[in-house]
């Protein structure tokens, strides 16, 4: 079976220190005994299969006689479960393949939008989660789930700036009327004489670029915080530059309290642990003298979870009504995109981490 032990803090003192790591209990799991366990048929192991149950990876060590590399963990209540089936998700993704897991939704012709994945991470839960995640986010920009107090979506502040606008131009919003598709449609061929069509791209980054301290074959993954990022296209080139403040402020917003809107919608807690799984699968790539784990990356199967080729077209329809009587048409779109990169930093002292998987009296925790 596979033995994971929880790790006595007294040993982390300095690795604490380096990598602003809490005085807690770690685990350690070894992949060569995950790699044979998988291989002899233990897929329902639950030790095996939720990576210890770490919530956390903090960091690895590469153990070159014993061909292995070992993760090292802590299980933080509140936060998502890292399972051995994303792991090995983001393994493949990285060491195969040499892509980033990536998701994006992007416009066609045909009124619907098709969703791209990069990393073979399409037909994965992984895969779905990223999807998921990132729809969560689209849904809330166009205020089409549960908003917390702090995060204004993007419809309103658009439709403040709008505001602002008509106010700067010396007129007023009398009315701002939401319309359903078929009542925007009636609309073409009208005289309108303002309009403004808005798509926005909104997607999760690393605040910082994912951080390795490496020294003598241990390397600490400092812990990384996730957040927004907008960009804007405009139909119409014309159109002032101040409306993209819209976009910029809700990503601050959604930014600067990622934790709130995590406690609403719990699904984004998986985020996180996606990211920390990919910043592994980096490191080992990265290992020279790296371990053989074909069986992971080759023959290693999972439940497939079938992910859609297409998405809705989400789109929002407003004529504001002015006090000048001007008529003004407002349409609000929007797009997603994970991207993500990671950088190697060589400093610090963190050979502690080592201590971790190698106690004095025994040689391994597996």
């Amino acid at each position: 079976m596979l033995n994971v032990r929880l790790i006595p803090v007294g040993l982390f003192l300095m690795l604490a220190c380096s990598c602003n790591i809490s005085k807690q209990p770690y685990i350690a799991y070894s992949l060569r005994e995950a790699q044979r366990l998988s291989r002899e048929g233990n897929s329902k192991n639950h030790e095996l299969a939720k990576l210890g149950g770490m919530t956390r990876i903090v960091g690895m060590v590469h153990d070159r006689q014993g061909k292995d590399v070992i993760l090292v963990g802590r299980k933080v209540d509140g936060q998502a479960e890292a399972l051995l089936n994303d792991l090995v998700v983001a393994l493949r993704a990285r060491l195969l393949f040499d892509e980033w897991p990536l998701v994006s939704i992007d416009p066609t012709k045909t009124g619907r939008q098709e969703v791209n994945f990069r990393g073979r991470i399409a037909d994965t839960q992984f895969g779905m989660d990223f999807l998921n995640c990132d729809i969560i986010l689209k849904k809330y920009s166009l205020e089409l789930l549960t908003p917390v107090d702090a995060v204004q979506s993007y419809k309103t502040l658009c439709v403040n700036n709008i505001k602002n606008q008509i106010k700067a131009e010396g007129a007023e919003v009398v009315g701002v009327h939401w319309l359903s598709p078929d009542s925007a449609r009636k609309l073409q061929g009208k005289s309108i004489q303002a309009e403004e069509n808005l798509q926005t791209r909104f997607w999760f980054y690393p605040l910082e670029p994912t951080r390795f301290v490496a020294r003598e074959g241990v390397f600490c993954i400092k812990e990384l915080r996730l957040g927004v990022m907008s960009e804007l296209d405009y139909a119409n080139k014309n159109e002032p530059a101040s409306l993209q403040s819209s976009g910029e402020a809700f990503a601050k917003q959604f930014t600067e309290n990622f934790q709130s809107v995590t406690s609403t919608h719990p699904l984004l807690k998986r985020l996180k642990v996606l990211y920390d799984l990919v910043a592994v699968a980096e490191g080992i790539k990265n290992l020279q003298d790296r371990p053989d784990f074909t069986y992971l990356l080759k023959q290693y199967e999972m439940p497939a979870v079938l992910t859609p080729k297409e998405h809705d077209l989400i789109q929002l329809f407003a004529l504001v009504e002015r006090s000048d009587g001007i008529q003004h048409a407002l349409q609000i779109s929007g797009g997603i995109e994970f991207s993500t990169e990671l950088k190697w930093l060589n400093y610090g002292d963190v050979t502690p981490l080592r201590d971790i998987c190698f106690g004095a009296g025994e040689k391994r925790y597996h």
